[in-house]
């Protein structure tokens, strides 16, 4: 069975952080993740600027600008049209969680409660509604 490729762009500054989610992506049975990564959020709009995408893994807090700078920003420069991202953030907010997906994310999740199973449906599920 061939698995389909999907181009993930992931936007995080940390490194262990970065790692960890390459883990828990190359652990996917149903498919297989061609990976982009950006430290900050202007290289990774340069990405979106460049590279065929389909999703985006967002850190919200990024040495250049949030996570909500950067969709802004994603918007502006993709002229409205729509990229899957999941914000990941290690504050929980409720409060930036409306704002970002007020601002397109498909979904946020807590860095503290991520398994690999959660990142994996996560993406599975924005893939079928994108």
């Amino acid at each position: 069975m061939i698995r389909p490729v999907h181009t993930l762009l992931l936007v995080e500054d940390g490194l262990l952080d970065r790692e960890q989610y390459r883990r828990y992506l190359m652990s996917d049975s149903s498919c297989t993740y061609r990976l982009l990564e950006a430290e900050s959020a202007a290289t990774g709009l340069a990405l979106c600027a460049t590279q065929t995408i389909d999703a985006i893994l967002l850190n919200y807090s990024l040495p250049d600008r949030d996570g909500l700078a950067f969709l802004e920003a994603l918007h502006t420069q993709n002229r409205g049209s729509h990229l899957p991202v999941v914000m990941v953030s290690s504050e929980g907010d409720e409060r930036i969680a409306v704002r970002a997906m007020k601002l397109g994310a498909e979904d946020y999740l807590s860095k503290r409660h991520l398994t690999p199973e959660l990142l994996q449906l996560t993406l599975e599920s924005d893939r079928e509604y994108a």
